[in-house]
């Protein structure tokens, strides 16, 4: 199901006035064909360069993948690389790449990403710390909407660790990255900036699947899968099965901590 909504601003989540309607992008299908996971990590990408050549709107994406491995070209560049990739898409974790920092991450139907995609606002002072906030902010709502205690700041041994994790009990819900196209002291950059919610998932698995990777990519570092939590645990739900309606239900919360901000003669469409 995919939804397209344009906003002319959203006042609590403090979004810089860009002088033009911000655009959301609500996409919760799943990937299905064999080379399509990769299509949708690179799409963000894609959203980064249309909207730094004037082709589309400041852009907010909620959107799942399928299972699979996101790693950063840094770890590309691994002698090991390739041979990780094919073991790992053996064991059915495709391996995509990214072109933000951190290292290398789980995607799935469990996982939810957001990302924001907007010119470098002119009127007002902005930096990475900036983009940051402003990137965490609805994910934080929504994390207290479950009654959580949300804090920022590193988790030792989690995958993609940062200064910017959303955590819970001192372990990781949500990570974050960003990358901004042209300088970033002049007028004309534009920023990417995405986070991964890890909604209901096998962190078990999925930290081994990472582990083994990074030591095929030829890597000493190992990740702690007790690092992380998944929103699931985190309000008392079984481990397993995994639940498609509770990963729909956040998917709207979400949507709605955003949407319901918007003006309402703002548009959205299936």
């Amino acid at each position: 199901m995919y939804y397209h909504c344009r906003m002319s601003g959203i006042a609590k989540l403090t979004l810089p006035d860009l002088q033009q309607p911000w655009q959301l992008e609500i996409d919760t299908g799943i990937a299905t064909a064999d080379n399509s996971f990769g299509a949708r990590v690179a799409y963000d990408e894609r959203l980064l360069e249309q909207v730094a050549a004037g082709e589309k709107a400041p852009t907010i994406r909620i959107w799942r993948n399928r299972q699979c491995l996101v790693a950063t070209v840094k770890e590309s560049h691994k002698s090991g690389f390739e041979a990780a990739c094919s073991a790992s898409a053996l064991e059915n974790w495709p391996v995509a790449v990214r072109r933000t920092g951190g290292t290398c991450v789980p995607h799935g139907p469990g996982v939810l990403n957001l990302a924001l995609v907007y010119p470098r606002p002119l009127d007002v002072e902005w930096s990475m710390e900036d983009s940051y906030k402003l990137l965490c902010a609805p994910l934080q709502r929504l994390l207290e909407s479950y009654a959580l205690e949300v804090e920022t700041g590193e988790v030792p041994g989690s995958f993609c660790d940062g200064k910017f994790n959303l955590q819970v009990d001192n372990r990781k819900l949500v990570g974050t990255s960003q990358r901004w196209k042209g300088n970033p002291a002049l007028a004309g950059s534009v920023i990417l900036s995405h986070a991964c919610l890890l909604v209901d998932l096998d962190l078990l698995e999925a930290t081994a699947r990472i582990n083994q990777f990074y030591r095929l990519c030829g890597y000493a570092q190992q990740f702690d899968p007790f690092a992380c939590a998944t929103l699931r645990e985190c309000t008392a739900g079984p481990a397993k099965p995994f639940s498609a309606e509770f990963v729909e239900q956040v998917t709207e919360r979400l949507s709605n901590i955003i949407v319901n901000e918007v003006p309402d003669d703002s548009s959205r469409h299936q």
